[in-house]
This record gives structure tokens, C-alpha cells and sequence, in this order.
């Protein structure tokens, strides 16, 4: 994976979450969406929403919940990515998708992304797949738009 200062990322690895990764990764979901002022990466909605975007004990909710995981992407055991799927029917749902803000553009959302749609096509048989994104963040609904 090709980083934008020439620097190449080698793939993620990935796993599953477990309860004692809540706090890493609320702190992830966070830095990727609700950012210092001046961060880099192009997911932020420090301008639309205030606050925290999760909080560790809503990260556990969504792991222990019955059809529901969370799935991290790892660079040399760091926790680089992840993202939130959830069987609902024949449907999967698809959410908290966040990328370090220094790896955004990397590929890693992407590699991230078809981990959780191959992940839930093996694991609840998903046919479908649903996502929910504001509406005014065009360029995400862009990128999730190009992937199908």
C-alpha cells in the first residue's frame, strides 16, 4: 500500500475485536472524526457534531451484542483501522468504518472495507449490504459509493 509521501504500507492484518480493545478503539473512532483542529485526514465532522463521536462503553455494547463484531485492521499489532458490522435479517449492516487520520489515502479504508463485506459474507451470510452516511458528507458517500 502506497502511502502519500513514497512511503509503502504493507497489508493490514486483521482480527476481531475483543472487550479489552474498547478504549483503542473509541480513541480511533474519534481521531479519524472528531479530530484536534489542524489534523490531517479527510473523514472529519468536527464541523457538523460536537463531542465525542463513541465512548469505550459503547464500543463494548457493540461487542458483546449477539451478530454483531468488530473487525480491526493491524499494522505490526497496531491498530491502524476498523469497522462495525451487524446482521439484521439478510441484511449487514456496515458502520463505524475509521482509518488513523495519517493513513487516510492509503488503501487502508478500502482493504478494511472488503475485509468486513468477504468477514460477513462467510460469517452471517450477508446479501445485502446497508450503510447509513450523512448527507452532507459528499466526499464519503462518494468513496463508499465507488466501492458499490
Amino acid at each position: 500500500m502506497a502511502l502519500g509521501n513514497g512511503v509503502t504500507m504493507k497489508p493490514l492484518q486483521f482480527r476481531t475485536a475483543a472487550i479489552e480493545d474498547a478504549g483503542a478503539i473509541a480513541q480511533l473512532v474519534n481521531e479519524a472524526y472528531r479530530p484536534e483542529s489542524g489534523a490531517r485526514g479527510w473523514t472529519h465532522e468536527a464541523k457538523l457534531v460536537a463531542g465525542n463521536r463513541t465512548h469505550a462503553d459503547q464500543v463494548q455494547a457493540l461487542i458483546a451484542k449477539k451478530n454483531s463484531v468488530i473487525l480491526l485492521g493491524l499494522d505490526d499489532q497496531a491498530m491502524v483501522a476498523c469497522v462495525h458490522i451487524e446482521k439484521a435479517g439478510s441484511d449487514t449492516h456496515i458502520g463505524m468504518l475509521a482509518v488513523r487520520p495519517n493513513l487516510q489515502g492509503t488503501g487502508a479504508g478500502k482493504n478494511m472495507l472488503a475485509y468486513a463485506e468477504d468477514y460477513a459474507t462467510r460469517h452471517f451470510r450477508a446479501e445485502k449490504f446497508v450503510m447509513v452516511v450523512v448527507s452532507s458528507r459528499k466526499e464519503l458517500l462518494a468513496f463508499y459509493l465507488r466501492r458499490g
